[in-house]
């Protein structure tokens, strides 16, 4: 049996990696589109073609990150249950999400974990309510830095994506305005759309990580605010957590890599200050 946090990180770290490559393509549709915008004759066309490409490569790639973020994401949800609850209770679950890993996810697991049967135990404590609000706020603190970076980070990418719309406007514009049409700038035309629709996907990206950031930071404060945990709020929050997780996409995983032990230390601090109020 393989560790249910594990198996959501799994799922996670491929959805990121199939998000890295996409922005990689991307980033190689704006330099084809650029290229094709500025040339002319048949080198327009090929750049045209690697543009038409690239665009239906990202799209493709849209719906399989999406369908791997639904798997992660319902992954952590059972994991956080998992984890605070009794584990017999969550048998059913997990034994489809074990049915449902790949082969890529089943390597990831094997590079970096061992398969274990054991190690997460239920403990018939009455601090289970507490153990899943605490991994809320824990989530949700990292949650709130981690997508406001993503969002300044984002600005950058909407500049780029951003540069063949001006240059569609100030090189095609006076073609147009002379009508001087031909089947080279009708391609062209085309381009200038799909960098449109790419270039609102980043600002959208870029609103959701400052929106979720927000909400995150929210229920960080929200919880640290309870004096006590009641089923009603406990059930409000985690509902709230994992709806917002849904809505927001994967941060790169350099961001994380950046930021992680700076936020374990900020964490940490956080934590040895409320068990110092406690004693």
């Amino acid at each position: 049996m393989y560790n249910i946090s594990s198996i959501y990180s799994s799922l996670y770290a491929e959805a990121k990696k199939l998000d890295s490559y996409k922005r990689i393509v991307s980033y190689f549709f704006l330099a084809c589109t650029i290229l094709s915008t500025l040339t002319n004759n048949y080198l327009s066309y090929i750049f045209f073609t690697f543009s038409i490409i690239s665009q239906i490569f990202i799209y493709y790639q849209k719906f399989q990150i999406k369908n791997k973020l639904d798997d992660a994401h319902y992954a952590q949800k059972i994991s956080m249950l998992y984890n605070a609850f009794d584990s017999r209770n969550f048998k059913f679950e997990m034994s489809h999400i074990e049915g449902s890993i790949n082969s890529w996810v089943e390597r990831w697991l094997h590079q970096n974990e061992s398969i274990s049967s054991s190690e997460y135990c239920y403990s018939s404590s009455d601090n289970s309510e507490k153990m899943l609000i605490l991994m809320i706020q824990e989530n949700s603190f990292f949650n709130s830095h981690l997508y406001f970076s993503a969002y300044k980070k984002s600005i950058f990418n909407v500049f780029l994506f951003s540069i063949p719309i001006l240059i569609f406007f100030f090189v095609l514009i006076p073609s147009f305005l002379s009508l001087q049409y031909d089947l080279l700038l009708i391609f062209k035309l085309l381009l200038a759309g799909l960098s449109a629709i790419q270039l609102w996907d980043e600002i959208e990206k870029a609103f959701i990580w400052k929106i979720s950031a927000t909400k995150m930071l929210e229920i960080d404060n929200q919880i640290n605010a309870l004096d006590e945990i009641s089923p009603d709020s406990l059930l409000f929050v985690f509902a709230k957590y994992n709806m917002i997780k849904i809505s927001t996409p994967p941060i790169p995983q350099k961001i994380y890599t950046k930021m992680k032990d700076r936020l374990n230390e900020g964490w940490s601090t956080r934590q040895n200050l409320t068990s110092s109020n406690e004693d």
